[in-house]
């Protein structure tokens, strides 16, 4: 797949599932506030039937006190007393008794003068029989009903008077309050702890609960407890919930597990795609290699071709300096071949574990000694100069000697292939004890690094890219190596570098004590 097409689907996608996480968030945030306003219904609704309750409980509670001083008032009696007596009704189908008629004294559903009107249970009895006696005792209920009908409003309507003025410590017990509460939460779904207080129409607080907390007033419920009274005489109750956000929550944590899994597959995507990406990486890396590896491989068995070709003209044969100068060609290009090989051959090894070692105390000193002697004659030839400032006292460590000779020949070979043409090649190899460790630096004044392919020449395959060419035909297999035998000897490498100005390699391995 093209660059272009992975990039494009991972884009699509990317924004499918963002989309996707953000309605469900925004799904989310619907729910929650639908189950607060619920929330909140419900609370106005106990609080609602609170009200009536109480003004149903202080109502009664004012008929019977009022009944029982209209009974034992003295005048109250005589008044009774001069009201007409009703005849007996006869005994016999139709009759009514007076103590029947008591339970039926209520008004009349409908428009019109309440007073004036007759319950229509009572019109709907038998007629009495046609006397004069049971039209009077009509006309004796009739007149009563409405008689006690208009006293039965005054007296509710004097009650009512009376009791909004009262204060509201003397209308309603606190007690019975928060157990009315409690009861009506119940009674809708809400069995969470709740803290109230009753304020005035002026808001001063007039009562506040035993264990009162003020956490969450700020979602606090307000209402007023009796709405019919004045407003200047108005108590409000403020009813919040400490836990209503925990308790919204519990009630929608079915959607909770959706947001994560959706979450979960937007992280598993990201890693897709980096795997995705990664993977196209090495391929172009190893499709390199190939195509390196081809050219490297090519070349000396070009040159073994064309000279196994020569050794066949007898003419060659004849010539002594021309078959010895063939035969060394043939030897040096199959030994470069071999070379090649086995570097691959190696890298494959080291990834395994496989590569053998040979460990013991050498002087890293001598070991740089011995290079830069053999180096020098490769230097000379581009018009270079090769600088030592071997400074470290304490060079001994523990090691393989042969790898480490290959580690400083691989970093000088790339400081002579990255060199910059216009500029004399100039190579400098220092060490420094630094406590229990030695230094060794190996710094060119070559073309440098960019800085967004430092962190990358390490890894295996990997090379420095100009456009779509190579600048050096290579493998991309050298600072693998290094790397990899480097921390074989417990040590590190890292590279400084300046594009454009040359580039810094610092080796640090732990070295042994010496007496």
């Amino acid at each position: 797949m093209k660059k272009s097409s992975i990039i494009i689907v991972s884009v699509l996608m990317g924004i499918c599932f963002v989309i996707l996480f953000i309605l469900q968030l925004s799904y989310l945030r619907v729910v929650i506030d639908m189950r607060r306003e619920q929330f909140i219904e419900s609370v106005n609704r106990s609080i609602t039937r609170v009200s009536h309750t109480l003004e149903f409980e202080e109502t009664r509670r004012g008929l019977i006190n009022d009944a029982r001083q209209y009974i034992t008032n003295d005048s109250t009696i005589e008044k009774r007393d001069t009201m007409p007596r009703m005849r007996k009704a006869p005994s016999g189908k139709g009759a009514m008794d007076q103590e029947m008629l008591y339970p039926l004294l209520k008004p009349m559903p409908g428009g019109g003068d309440e007073s004036e009107k007759v319950p229509e249970a009572i019109l709907r009895q038998p007629p009495f029989p046609r006397n004069d006696v049971s039209q009077d005792m009509q006309d004796v209920i009739k007149k009563r009903y409405v008689y006690q009908y208009n006293e039965l409003n005054r007296v509710v309507y004097m009650l009512l008077s009376e009791s909004s003025s009262k204060p509201i410590r003397q209308r309603i017990s606190f007690r019975d309050l928060d157990r009315t509460l409690r009861f009506e939460l119940a009674n809708n779904g809400i069995n969470i702890p709740y803290h109230f207080r009753l304020l005035d129409h002026n808001g001063k607080e007039i009562y506040r609960c035993e264990d009162y907390d003020p956490k969450g007033e700020e979602h606090a419920v307000a209402r007023i407890l009796f709405p019919n009274d004045a407003p200047d005489n108005m108590t409000i109750i403020k009813l919040h919930f400490p836990d209503m956000d925990r308790y919204i929550f519990q009630s929608i944590r079915f959607i909770v597990p959706a947001l994560i899994f959706t979450i979960f597959l937007l992280l598993m995507y990201i890693v897709i795609i980096i795997l995705v990406i990664r993977q196209r990486k090495y391929t172009e890396m190893k499709n390199d290699f190939i195509n390196n590896m081809t050219h490297e491989f090519k070349t000396p068995i070009s040159t073994i071709s064309l000279a196994a070709q020569m050794l066949n003209d007898p003419s060659v044969g004849k010539n002594e300096k021309m078959y010895k100068h063939l035969s060394g060609v043939i030897s040096d290009e199959t030994k470069r071949l071999r070379f090649q090989v086995d570097k691959v051959l190696q890298v494959s090894l080291y990834e395994h574990g496989k590569a053998r070692y040979n460990m013991r105390d050498i002087d890293l000193t001598k070991i740089i000694e011995d290079v830069v002697h053999t180096y020098q004659i490769k230097v000379k030839n581009v018009g270079g100069t090769l600088i030592t400032d071997l400074r470290a006292e304490n060079s001994m460590i523990h090691g393989d000697q042969t790898h480490l000779t290959n580690v400083i020949f691989n970093l000088l070979d790339n400081a002579l292939k990255y060199r910059r043409e216009e500029v004399p090649l100039r190579l400098e190899i220092a060490t420094k004890n630094d406590g229990e460790h030695i230094i060794l630096s190996i710094e060119d004044n070559g073309i440098g690094i960019k800085k967004e392919d430092l962190h990358k020449i390490f890894e295996r395959f990997y090379r420095v890219h100009t456009g779509n060419r190579h600048d050096v035909k290579g493998f991309g297999l050298g600072l693998a190596y290094v790397k990899s035998i480097v921390g074989i000897h417990h040590g590190s490498i890292h590279a400084e570098s300046i594009y454009g100005q040359g580039t810094n390699f610092v080796i640090t391995l732990p070295t042994i004590k010496t007496n």
